[in-house]
């Protein structure tokens, strides 16, 4: 933790805010906490400064009041930079944390240099409009216990599971401790926010990148992007679902490092 230069009511988390390099931030997904890049953190280049943060409504940064929308998550990341005295950084989004940092390079381009988009979203088909929207009235309707074993099985390969059986009871833990309007008012933003028509118009280099069995962040989507950016590439990794940063953080790891060394020609 840092005191940042002004006052910030999302928490926030830094490694090596001092060094030289453009500075790293990373935006996790909805349900989550800037915990969850922490297998991603140690492996990243120790000479860069790496910044994560709560995103509002999760961890210990504030509550959100509803109705709530990207553009509002997209202003508090920027009033978050501004804070710690930052212009333009190397940003990675995973999940509703891509979709937040599509936003951010769309509303707010000179303070992204390279992007890298995470399990992200964009063009999604009727069917998966609608199944996403079905599961926003679940998690508006039901119980803690049972979106949390939807989430374990969606996110997670059978394999994952298997070998860590404590990965329930980390979810439940996990949507218990947040605020439930907050968690809804954040699933409708991911659920109802669609970036494809004007993802032309991001111009920094980008890289999108899911696991083949993502069913809401599929590999269709990824490759989407990166046709849709002017200057994009996708990444696929096999075998894998939604969690990348718990089952793959290797992967994860090289293709921020790789991204952001090269400066992220194609």
């Amino acid at each position: 933790m840092i005191i940042p230069k002004r006052k910030t009511d999302l928490n926030v988390h830094v490694r090596n805010l001092f060094a030289d390099g453009r500075p790293i931030v990373l935006v996790h997904g909805v349900s989550a906490s800037a915990d969850y890049w922490g297998k991603v953190i140690e492996l990243l280049p120790r000479d860069r400064p790496v910044i994560s943060y709560d995103l509002r409504g999760h961890g210990t940064s504030g509550k959100l009041t509803p109705p709530w929308t990207v553009d509002d998550f997209a202003k508090d990341h920027v009033e978050l930079l501004d804070a710690l005295g930052l212009d333009d950084v190397d940003l990675v989004g995973c999940s509703l944390g891509g979709i937040i940092s599509q936003a951010i390079t769309l509303n707010y381009p000179e303070r992204v240099h390279r992007l890298v988009l995470v399990s992200s979203v964009a063009g999604r088909t009727p069917e998966e409009s609608e199944r996403s929207l079905a599961r926003l009235h679940r998690i508006e309707n039901n119980t803690i216990e049972e979106i949390a074993e939807e989430s374990v099985v969606r996110w997670h390969t059978p394999e994952y599971i298997e070998e860590h059986p404590e990965v329930r009871e980390k979810v439940l833990a996990q949507l218990r401790h947040l605020d439930r309007e907050s968690y809804a008012a954040s699933y409708r933003v991911l659920a109802t926010t669609d970036h494809v028509d004007r993802l032309g118009e991001i111009a920094v280099p980008t890289v999108a990148i899911t696991g083949e069995g993502d069913v809401g962040s599929t590999a269709r989507m990824s490759e989407l992007i990166a046709e849709r950016v002017q200057n994009g590439r996708a990444v696929i990794v096999e075998g894998a679902k939604h969690s990348l940063l718990s089952e793959t953080p290797e992967v994860v790891a090289r293709v921020i490092t790789e991204h952001f060394a090269t400066g992220g020609e194609q």
